[in-house]
């Protein structure tokens, strides 16, 4: 059965990817971090920090602000935005993309002297140039370090950053199981990661979501995609949130996956109990009925932080 025709709906509210920005969520937490982004590039600080769990929202929010013409256009117009996921990139890719996409191919030439003189002539094109660098913990050592460097020497030129932990002075996360580095490599970005932090001239702390944020997080999603707002039971979107600890990506897939399994068994709303229902089938909670950390992963995102939660 087709899950989207059963409820009405256009398209499925909750898998984000390629979904268009008339569908971004913006308010609460979202909004004032959005702001703040604004505020950093507006004052010309040279680095900033969005800070929050992993699964808070962090690539969402930056892909949007860097993607939307509606933010761009509160933008200084000396102001060129730029971004990059950097997930497992190393520095000479790094250099190659700034050089290929700010500035002019350069083959043949110094790599990191070609990405300078690119910075350096977008700077002396466009007046202000920003750099949107998601999943920093995810970079190699050495581009994180090309990036702590560039953060101090290059002028009109700012750096935002995407970490995943939770305190200023708290450890940067463990790495992602998919790049294996040996001890030493590890505890080298743990301090590079955390130096960076301290160097921030603004931190943009993403919390995780109060349950009102997220009841009106599913009333927007759900309309947008042309549903109604009440297909999720007031209890069911208070379980959902509970289990996913106000984190929205984990919320995102519980949520389709329940809409879905609520198809199938004809509910007319989903209830409370098939949130559970599903979360248990596939190993996401405890027989306590508390979240399974261990089978995280199989919402797609890794619980890495650590400290105090915001």
């Amino acid at each position: 059965m087709n899950y989207l025709k059963y409820w009405k709906l256009e398209r499925s509210p909750f898998q984000l990817s390629g979904t268009s920005s008339t569908s971004f969520f913006d308010q609460g937490t979202v909004e004032e971090a959005i702001a703040r982004i604004h505020f950093l590039i507006q004052s010309h600080r040279r680095l900033g920090t969005v800070v929050g769990e992993s699964g808070v929202g962090k690539s969402r929010i930056l892909r949007e602000f860097c993607s939307s013409a509606a933010y761009a256009s509160k933008l200084p117009s000396d102001c060129r935005v730029y971004y990059i996921s950097s997930a497992g990139w190393s520095v000479n890719r790094f250099y190659r993309w700034v050089s290929n996409t700010i500035g002019e191919r350069t083959d043949g030439c110094d790599l990191y002297q070609s990405a300078m003189d690119s910075i350096s002539g977008g700077v002396a094109l466009h007046g202000n140039l920003v750099l949107v660098v998601d999943d920093c913990e995810q970079a190699t050592l050495d581009l994180l370090k090309a990036l702590q460097n560039l953060s101090g020497c290059a002028s009109r030129l700012t750096l935002l950053l995407a970490l995943s932990f939770a305190t200023k002075d708290s450890p940067p996360q463990p790495i992602s199981r998919d790049f294996q580095l040996g001890q030493a490599e590890t505890a080298s970005k743990r301090a590079v990661l955390a130096g960076l932090a301290n160097q921030s001239q603004l931190r943009i702390e993403l919390p995780a979501w109060g349950l009102g944020q997220t009841a009106d997080y599913f009333s927007m999603m759900l309309e947008s995609a042309g549903g109604r707002s009440s297909i999720f039971e007031a209890q069911a979107i208070t379980r959902i949130h509970e289990l996913a600890e106000g984190l929205v990506k984990p919320m995102n897939q519980i949520a389709d996956l329940s809409l879905v399994a609520a198809a199938a068994r004809k509910f007319s709303r989903v209830p409370s109990e098939l949130i559970d229902q599903i979360c248990e089938e596939l190993g996401l909670v405890s027989g306590s009925g508390d979240f399974n950390s261990s089978q995280n992963e199989r919402f797609g995102t890794a619980r890495f932080a650590v400290g105090t939660k915001f």
